[in-house]
């Protein structure tokens, strides 16, 4: 049973202070990883690291529900960090201590890269492995040892039953996005890796949806947990403002590029914005409308080699492109904090893909816009949306491509046509 803790109140950014005033020092950390953050400009914790820091270091099993953008990979490494450095290996082994589970092969090198950030200075050593490349250089890091590992369920399952990598020695098993693991059918996997885990470990989960699979997985997994939940489980983040813009389906390119024009003339600098497709074609279309109308627009969808796709985002992120069109597999993948505006291209199927995607916005406890465009034939899907995440958005138009209102009939029209339909 969980036990749950109550969720705080955010805190305002303030300058960083020396190690003994440091707010971080104040949750357990020792002196060298609060330095570390505050060098990479970490003043103050989030409410999601305020909570299950302490509680990490103390050992406890953790879930962690908190929204995108929260804090969550410092919430847990952080903490795994410091037990690593104040517990050093007893023997010679150089098989991984910790194995981070990540959805994605995006997501996963983004938690790489924060590891490798915290962990400078210290001799701990971070891995990362994903399929959707040669497995080659992956073995020869394996080969070198490391402390942390961080995988996506497929290619660990693929390397594990190839005996290229053992997680014998794993005393820290973290699953990151498991919702989004499990909507990606994950379980399988994760059941076969788990297995493989000693039982005589800590466990760690975070998502930002709590559904009765998770639930489920979590009493598979975990001992006693405790439970810290930030925010509501399926609403977004409060920074978001979020609009809806009533539109007919075949106007939604020209009102697209309206609306970025707009952003582009009333912003100093442009804005990074992220638009949503469902589907790769239409990733590419849209991409292809807006590129030749001289928005500067890069691409990101799971057709792209992997190669390709970490230049989209290195590009996107260095702001060589103001403009990214993705479809859902940049929706949990994406760590960028300077994203001001999310625009879906209509809504997704899911209401927590919804959640996901108006998440890569308002960021790091920063403020930003969420834009549905939605035609008339999906209003039920937006409907559903609101209807999950309790929020009726307001609905905007704009002349010229606004759908035709419903035509009203009288009564007797209206029995007029059902009696000429039924002729």
């Amino acid at each position: 049973m969980h036990r749950t803790l109550s969720q705080p109140h955010s805190a305002q950014p303030s300058a960083a202070p020396p190690v003994e005033h440091n707010p971080f020092f104040d949750l357990g950390l020792i002196p060298e990883l609060c330095e570390r953050v505050a060098a990479i400009g970490y003043t103050t914790p989030t409410p999601v690291q305020r909570e299950a820091i302490p509680l990490i270091l103390e050992g406890h099993d953790v879930i962690g529900i908190a929204q995108t953008g929260t804090g969550k990979t410092a919430a847990f490494m952080l903490p795994l960090i410091d037990s690593l450095l104040c517990s050093p290996r007893q023997n010679n082994r150089e098989r991984p201590r910790v194995l981070v589970l990540e959805p994605t092969r995006e997501l996963a090198v983004q938690v790489h890269e924060a590891t490798v950030s915290f962990a400078q200075g210290t001799k701990l050593r971070s891995v990362v492995i994903y399929g959707g490349v040669g497995q080659r250089q992956q073995e020869r890091e394996i080969d070198k040892g490391c402390d942390i590992l961080i995988a996506t369920p497929g290619r660990l399952n693929d390397l594990l039953g190839q005996r290229v990598v053992s997680v014998a020695s794993v005393e820290f098993l973290v699953l990151d996005e498991a919702d989004r693991m499990l909507d990606m059918g994950f379980l399988p996997q994760i059941k076969r890796i788990t297995a493989q885990v000693p039982r005589d470990r800590q466990t760690l989960m975070f998502s930002a949806t709590l559904s009765h699979e998770i639930e489920e997985l979590e009493r598979r997994l975990t001992n006693d947990p405790t439970l810290v939940e930030v925010g509501g489980r399926r609403k977004p983040a409060e920074g978001v403002t979020q609009q809806v813009y009533s539109v007919m389906r075949l106007k939604k390119p020209e009102l697209l590029l309206k609306l970025l024009q707009g952003l582009e003339r009333d912003a100093a600098v442009p804005p990074l914005t992220l638009i949503f497709t469902r589907t790769k074609h239409d990733a590419d279309r849209v991409a292809h409308v807006l590129d030749h109308a001289g928005v500067n627009v890069t691409k990101l969808h799971s057709d792209l080699t992997q190669a390709d796709r970490t230049k989209a985002l290195a590009n996107f992120k260095s702001r060589k492109f103001d403009t990214l069109v993705a479809t859902d597999v940049a929706s949990r993948g994406l760590d960028i904090d300077d994203i001001s505006h999310v625009i879906n291209y209509e809504p997704p199927m899911s209401p927590d893909d919804y959640v996901h995607r108006v998440g890569r916005t308002a960021r790091a406890e920063k403020t930003g816009i969420a834009i549905t465009l939605v035609s008339p034939e999906e209003e039920p899907l937006m409907r559903e949306i609101e209807k999950r995440i309790d929020t009726q958005i307001p609905r905007s138009t704009i002349e010229g491509y606004a759908p035709p209102p419903p035509i009203e009939m009288s009564t007797a029209e209206r029995r007029r046509l059902k009696g000429w339909s039924r002729r």
